[in-house]
């Protein structure tokens, strides 16, 4: 399923680690029969069903707003406030998603996309 992720969405290999992290985490809300009760792997482990909204299109594109990029003024042409990503995962830190932006090759986290 990773394998599938990287391919078709054309990342590159340094992404594995996210696609085999969302790989896990689908795997685990998928359904499956275990005495003749249908249930999740999620399910068995926590005792409480999976909440399918955090499900998300992994390796799509977002935008994000963000800070300006520096200080130099621009006579009369306004900054861009907003920036192009990539949703690569779930925020450790934040009830939000983490981003990786190509142009600037950094990680944002953001709960506001």
């Amino acid at each position: 399923m990773a394998c599938a992720y990287i391919t078709d969405m054309q990342m590159p290999h340094t992404f594995w680690f996210w696609a085999i992290r969302h790989a896990a985490q689908v795997m685990n809300y998928i359904p499956c029969m275990v005495n003749g009760v249908k249930t999740s792997s999620f399910k068995l482990v926590y005792g409480i069903k999976p909440y399918y909204r955090v499900l998300f299109h992994l390796f799509s594109t977002s935008c994000i707003t963000h800070s300006s990029d520096g200080t130099c003024q621009h006579d009369g042409i306004a900054e861009a406030t907003f920036h192009q990503v990539i949703v690569v995962g779930h925020c450790k830190k934040s009830d939000g998603l983490s981003f990786y932006s190509p142009h600037s090759k950094q990680f944002y986290h953001s709960s506001d996309y």
